[in-house]
């Protein structure tokens, strides 16, 4: 069978698409509208970007300010799907908060490393970081109770498989981070962690430690702890650098940290280093400057610079 490659991105789309999730967000609206209207402008493309990079609710809200003079199928096309990241986004938090209050009547300590609680801690609006689940993390010890919680609030398990036996959830556990549930009746999806890596990363701090240093938001009324200060960096960096990066909303997440939540360069680079994930955080801050045209820091851009320069010369 004959297979061919995937073309590659539209440039005008993927300029468009950075420029309106830019952490600045200088562009004006006429410049929106012209960038749109332009004859070479594939909009369809564009679309399929931001449906495909997560970042629905960054881009619409950028280009509401200029919704009327953009063109009609275009931005009502955006709308739906906004409006289906706001309803899914509703349901999200409204299990979320309901799940804190289940572990905390039942005396489980947990954490939310990602989803709405991350999108509160670095944009200020639980609903602008578009997600496909919640993401919890507790004790290992305590999977099978909160699994229990889970399945009496009508979630089934999704990975490992229904039916898996308790030798093969046991092995499966050993070999793993998460399981996953899906909701029977609105298709929510839950991930339920024990690690934030997978188990050969040296980067794996316990529940006790991420908790130490927990920012704290609040949603639908309940304090929900997530990410904060170097844990929360070498995290995202990670968890994108472990993916590909193929979803620029994790890079987005980057460009915001360096932007509004700056790190102490030196004792991140250390903390880095202490967890044998330096590469992955200089990847991450090369790629984030690199894409968003942000200058790099001093004290990575030395690093980065002894990694590329004898790339660079060949």
């Amino acid at each position: 069978m004959q297979t061919t490659l995937p073309a590659a991105p539209d440039a005008a789309a993927f300029n468009l698409l950075l420029e309106l999730t830019h952490p600045n967000g200088a562009m004006q609206a006429p410049e929106m509208v012209a960038a749109v209207n332009d004859p070479h402008f594939n909009q369809h493309t564009f679309l399929q970007m931001v449906r495909w990079h997560r970042v629905t609710p960054q881009v619409y809200q950028r280009l509401a300010a200029a919704g009327s003079d953009l063109p009609a199928d275009f931005f009502q096309r955006l709308q739906a799907e906004n409006m289906h990241c706001r309803q899914q986004h509703l349901r999200q938090a409204t299990w979320l908060a309901g799940i804190a209050r289940a572990l905390r009547t039942d005396r489980v300590a947990f954490i939310v490393p990602k989803g709405a609680a991350l999108s509160q801690r670095l944009y200020g609006n639980q609903g602008y970081r578009q997600c496909r689940d919640i993401d919890i993390m507790v004790d290992a010890e305590n999977v099978d109770r909160v699994e229990a919680i889970l399945f009496a609030a009508g979630f089934m398990r999704t990975m490992p498989h229904a039916e898996a036996t308790p030798k093969q959830l046991r092995f499966l556990d050993r070999h793993k981070k998460d399981r996953e549930y899906i909701h029977g009746r609105d298709r929510t999806r839950v991930e339920l962690h024990w690690r934030l890596i997978d188990v050969a990363h040296p980067f794996n701090p316990s529940l006790k430690e991420l908790l130490a240093d927990a920012e704290w938001v609040s949603i639908h009324g309940e304090s929900i702890p997530t990410l904060s200060g170097p844990l929360l960096w070498l995290y995202q960096c990670l968890h994108g650098s472990v993916s590909g990066w193929y979803r620029l909303r994790w890079l987005c997440d980057i460009a915001l940290l360096m932007h509004d939540h700056p790190p102490a360069w030196h004792a991140l680079l250390q903390q880095a280093k202490k967890y044998h994930c330096r590469n992955s955080l200089l990847e991450a801050v090369g790629l984030a400057c690199a894409f968003y045209r942000m200058p790099v820091p001093v004290e990575p851009f030395s690093l980065i610079s002894t990694i590329i320069s004898p790339f660079s010369a060949r």
